[in-house]
């Protein structure tokens, strides 16, 4: 059983409290690395990273509203080739199920890395995230602005990539350390649910932590009530949208036998994508099953294909609207 505690949030700094976290965690589990986004001066961009020095967390970002790639496959590899170290992985909701799925594929054990995650309040479309680079210098300010509107399940849904509009299940399951935001005023504290009460109780040596407030739980599942609503609302728009999409896996292999562009976007950004299966029956459809809708297929296609809809489509067609447990 999960045990959720309420961590202070001091200098209206959520960001700056979640390192106290991870560094706290990172004492406690006795780390030797931490896979997570750290934001890289040479480009501005959050990026997921294998730390291993523990001051290197004064930069690390995990609410960032920008997503540069899936990291699923890179911290499967991180993990595989340093089987022998004390590892904690911090992804996105949508991240964290690609990496299961890869987990099951490979038959590696993800029983040793300390597996932590968030509520995601969505990431910003390329030309938005460039945009805002380009009117400060200070990078994190892009988080510091998504997490004030945590409470009310974050920036106009409007304003995120297509896939975070279309998203049903912007929260984790089954994880070691689960931070809140939904319905959280992240300016006065963070609420986190750990899996582990002897973790739980170490982090309360290491940083203040107090009872969670009676009236959070309550607003957070109206919140995420609320944006499964709106999100299901999408769903519908993107079919009309697209009236005349072929919602089928024939469909589908066709067009990637036909686009290379769209091959090459699934096989540079989907952590699931082999295109040496995508043309066989059974692959395809198992792959499509998979897609956790993270987004990164997303493109332009030459053809006109509106590749990640497509999928997603084909995904509710063939299996309806698969809940996270799925």
């Amino acid at each position: 059983m999960s045990q959720d505690i309420y961590i202070p949030v001091s200098g209206d700094d959520p960001l700056d409290t979640s390192r106290q976290i991870l560094s706290a965690i990172w004492e406690i589990r006795d780390l030797d690395a931490m896979i997570l986004p750290q934001w890289h001066a040479a480009n501005r961009r959050p990026e997921p990273t294998w730390i291993t020095d523990r001051a290197a967390l004064t930069s690390a970002d995990p609410f960032a509203p920008v997503m540069t790639a899936n990291a699923a496959k890179t911290t499967m590899d991180m993990v595989t080739r340093n089987g022998k170290d004390k590892i904690a992985i911090f992804l996105r909701p949508c991240e964290l199920e690609s990496l299961r799925i890869l987990a099951d594929r490979d038959r590696i054990e993800l029983e040793r890395v300390f597996v932590m995650s968030a509520d995601c309040l969505g990431v910003l479309p390329e030309a938005d995230f460039r945009r805002h680079l380009t009117l400060t210098t200070d990078c994190e300010s892009i988080t510091q602005e998504t997490l004030q509107f945590a409470a009310q399940g974050g920036i106009l849904p409007s304003r995120y990539k297509e896939s975070c509009q279309l998203c049903h299940h912007p929260y984790p399951r089954d994880c070691d350390l689960h931070i809140w935001l939904f319905g959280v005023e992240t300016h006065n504290g963070l609420v986190l649910s750990l899996r582990d009460d002897e973790t739980a109780g170490e982090l309360s040596k290491h940083i203040e932590t107090l009872p969670v407030p009676k009236n959070i739980p309550g607003r957070r599942e109206k919140v995420i009530q609320n944006l499964e609503t709106w999100r299901g609302r999408s769903f519908g728009r993107e079919g009309e949208r697209y009236p005349d999409l072929n919602k089928t896996l024939d469909a589908l292999a066709a067009h990637l036998r036909e686009c290379q562009a769209c091959r090459s976007r699934l096989e540079e950004h989907c952590p699931l994508f082999d295109s040496l299966d995508a043309l066989d029956p059974l692959e395809l459809k198992s792959w499509v099953r998979s897609c956790a809708g993270c987004g990164m297929c997303e493109h332009t296609c030459p053809e006109g294909y509106p590749l990640f809809s497509s999928i997603l489509q084909i995904r509710h067609a063939l299996f309806g609207r698969l809940s996270p447990d799925s």
